[in-house]
């Protein structure tokens, strides 16, 4: 009984602790974000034949390009298109390439930060 009470107790401190590191995920630009890296928010906008990528540190503040290598890999449509992300100011990365926005499609992003572990984020911008 103590122990299922214990158990109990510690699920009830531990979950609200969980949920706030997911924190406020929200677009901030009308994209989708994910967490790379287990620190970086990633937020991807995605319109036909553009990609634009916010970078967000831990604390949800713009996080800097600078060093920063990104391709983007657009899976629509039975075909994949490799678009090379620019940095286009402080933490903003964007690209072309010749895609249509669909639903089903998938965007792989490729993240490289000077000393830093290559990062891979997973988006679905149209569902």
């Amino acid at each position: 009984m103590i122990r299922t009470l214990l158990f109990a107790a510690s699920l009830a401190i531990a979950a609200p602790m969980a949920l706030a590191h997911e924190g406020p995920h929200q677009a901030q630009h009308g994209g989708q974000v994910v967490v790379a890296g287990g620190h970086h928010h990633l937020e991807l906008v995605a319109k036909d034949g553009e990609i634009t990528l916010y970078i967000r540190d831990e604390d949800h503040k713009p996080d800097t390009t600078k060093g920063l290598t990104a391709t983007a890999t657009v899976l629509t449509g039975g075909k994949q298109v490799t678009v090379k992300l620019e940095p286009q100011g402080d933490n903003v990365m964007k690209g072309k390439g010749t895609f249509v926005l669909a639903k089903g499609m998938r965007v792989v992003v490729s993240l490289r930060l000077p000393d830093h572990k290559p990062m891979t984020a997973r988006f679905t911008p149209a569902d």
